[in-house]
């Protein structure tokens, strides 16, 4: 029984581990090879001025693409390296049923915005806010918020550990779970942490119907997508709603995207 979740929980915790390391590691090389940020940095320590962090931040948002694509490729490595997966199908484009493909979609985007509208209710703390309006002012901070994080994540929160967990005996139930709740927890910042796990949920039953990414990975770059409009054209995703105006959309949404979604399970070939 262990073994369903030995190699799952291996990788979740390299993940968050890579992340910090590697992020640490250019702090440090920033602070080192770069005079000017060291001396100003500096300053601001030691004289306890309170902009410190966003000082701090402004030069370091930059080198964030780095920390992303490098903590991806060792995790995906190392996720092969485990056996987990050898990702041959993960972008086999041959097996998509495309004429299902728009029920999945409009299913999921339906879905994503009642999950927004709840965590929006809940008014969960957003400690990332300022890092991704930062990253959202650049067009490679735009990228790797949209495409190459969500490509990263579907590689080793889809199919490296729910591949793993059928290969070891798991039920489906159990691996969509346990994926998503990897997949939440991953990501540390209270807002995401619950957003994540839902969204999760939902990219992981896509990934077992189709038996790859490449539709996960449309919904999740979708998703990201529309937080960086929203956080470069709109003044930021972290935008204040009513908590009635919330539960209207909540109500409003659900049965659509239930029923798109689960005409999607129905209609879509079983992998």
């Amino acid at each position: 029984m262990l073994d369903k979740y030995f190699r799952p929980v291996i990788l979740t915790l390299l993940y968050v581990i890579m992340s910090s390391v590697v992020a640490i590691a250019i702090a440090l090389l920033l602070l080192k090879f770069n005079p000017d940020a060291s001396v100003s940095l500096g300053s601001l320590m030691s004289s306890g001025d309170a902009s410190f962090d966003e000082h701090f931040m402004s030069y370091f948002v930059d080198y964030v693409p780095v920390t992303i694509l490098v903590t991806g490729l060792v995790c995906v490595g190392v996720a092969r390296f485990m056996k987990m997966s050898d990702f041959r199908q993960s972008f086999d484009f041959g097996m998509v049923a495309w004429k299902h493909v728009w029920v999945a979609l409009l299913g999921a985007i339906l879905y994503l915005a009642v999950c927004d509208a709840i965590v929006q209710a809940l008014d969960i703390p957003d400690n990332n806010a300022e890092l991704f309006m930062s990253m959202s002012g650049s067009v490679c901070g735009m990228v790797t918020i949209a495409v190459i994080g969500p490509v990263f994540e579907e590689l080793i929160f889809r199919e490296a550990i729910i591949k793993s967990m059928l290969s070891s005996g798991a039920s489906r139930r159990s691996a969509i779970i346990f994926s998503s709740l990897c997949f939440g927890l991953a990501h540390g910042n209270p807002a995401q942490v619950c957003f994540a796990f839902f969204v999760g949920l939902l990219f992981a039953c896509i990934y077992i119907k189709t038996g790859n990414i490449i539709l996960s990975s449309i919904a999740h770059i979708l998703n990201n997508t529309a937080c960086v409009i929203l956080m470069r054209f709109c003044g930021g995703y972290d935008y204040e709603m009513a908590t009635i105006y919330c539960i209207i959309l909540v109500v409003i949404l659900s049965y659509p995207s239930y029923f798109l979604l689960h005409k999607f399970w129905k209609t879509y070939p079983q992998y």
